[in-house]
């Protein structure tokens, strides 16, 4: 059990009696210090890993198993709300539904297309329990944390606890150099059986480096949309077997970053049509670029739009899945992008 059973949790030893001191970490509570070899957790249902060789053991059972899927297409769960402004639970689960259903294996929930910035920390743990509900079984289901080091810390230590394949990390502005590896490290560290995916917008291949070093359980990073060169320099420095690379740019930009070997990324258009994500992502794996690009020009009506976050709501409230409403910061559709968001949606035989 937690030896300082701060929190009463108990695990058995699935890799024998090794009784020789070594650092430990209670995932539920996140006491730490020295102690016998530990196993699989009961109560907070996850790996509680005594050092860095067993880390990279288990975890990489789970890295092949299921984070190499953050290879393909991940999506991102926008949070619908009611009338009354509160998150609407039943429309976040129709979303991940629709996902999943449609054959998309990663989501992500509460992220930034989700208005994780908009959102208080419970209700972040709602949307990311509701995911999990809906999706276990079927998806690999990432939660996200970030915001200040803490309060980070303590929302992935919620979402391993609910059970999610891992997080992704949405860090506070400003964080670049030195400074990202230390926020990085923490959050990673505090929860070490669960994947941790994070942004490489504004660092280096050094930095990136030094943290993939650090934590075992780092498994994806994500490159940005706006230039696929210094994408492919970080990703192909750091090197490209070591996590998965993801594409922040979306359907618009995975094209540029594929050609350096990104193959993952983060959709925004799964949520309304899981099929065209897939067969570009299908089409990208096979080098078939030419059919990649006729996807890309279909998509490209939907995604161009600004102010995309209100442009899938609109879509799905047009397809009766949830409400179009968002909450400040993200801005409101305009009555012209309204009226283009469902003449594409009438291209794509959706209406």
């Amino acid at each position: 059990m937690c030896p300082l059973d701060t929190c009463g949790w108990a695990a058995p030893r699935p890799y024998g009696e090794n009784t020789r001191p070594q650092p430990w970490a209670c995932a539920p509570c996140g006491a730490s210090g020295a102690g016998p070899v530990g196993g699989c957790g009961g109560r907070c249902g996850s790996w509680i890993f005594w050092s860095a060789g067993w880390r990279l053991n288990v975890l990489g059972v789970r890295r092949r198993d299921r984070f190499g899927r953050l290879g393909g297409v991940v999506g991102v769960v926008v949070t619908p709300f009611s009338g009354s402004g509160r998150v609407d639970g039943g429309g976040v689960g129709a979303v991940v539904e629709r996902l999943v259903s449609g054959g998309v294996s990663v989501v992500v929930a509460g992220g930034d297309f989700g208005e994780f910035s908009g959102l208080s920390g419970g209700e972040v743990r709602q949307v990311v329990d509701v995911a999990v509900d809906v999706a276990r079984g079927r998806a690999v289901v990432f939660g996200a944390v970030g915001g200040d080091l803490e309060s980070a810390v303590a929302a992935a230590r919620y979402a391993g606890f609910r059970g999610v394949d891992g997080v992704f990390v949405h860090p506070p502005v400003g964080a670049v150099g030195e400074g990202w590896v230390v926020y990085h490290r923490v959050l990673a560290d505090s929860v070490p059986s669960v994947g941790v995916v994070v942004r490489a917008d504004f660092v280096s291949a050094r930095e990136v480096s030094a943290l993939v070093d650090a934590c075992p359980n780092v498994v994806g990073v994500v490159v940005g949309g706006g230039d696929p060169v210094r994408a492919g320099v970080v990703a192909r420095d750091v090197g490209l077997e070591r996590v998965v690379w993801l594409s922040g740019g979306g359907e618009l930009g995975v094209p540029g970053h594929s050609v350096y070997g990104v193959s993952g990324f983060l959709s925004t258009v799964a949520v309304v049509l899981p099929e065209l994500s897939l067969r570009l992502h299908a089409a990208l794996g096979k080098g078939d670029l030419p059919g990649a690009m006729a996807v890309w020009d279909v998509v490209r009506p939907l995604v161009e739009l600004p102010h995309p976050v209100a442009v899938v709501k609109e879509a799905l409230a047009l397809l009766g899945v949830c409400g179009a409403g968002v909450r400040a910061p993200s801005p409101v559709l305009s009555v012209e992008g309204r009226a283009v968001v469902a003449s594409v949606l009438t291209r794509w035989g959706l209406r």
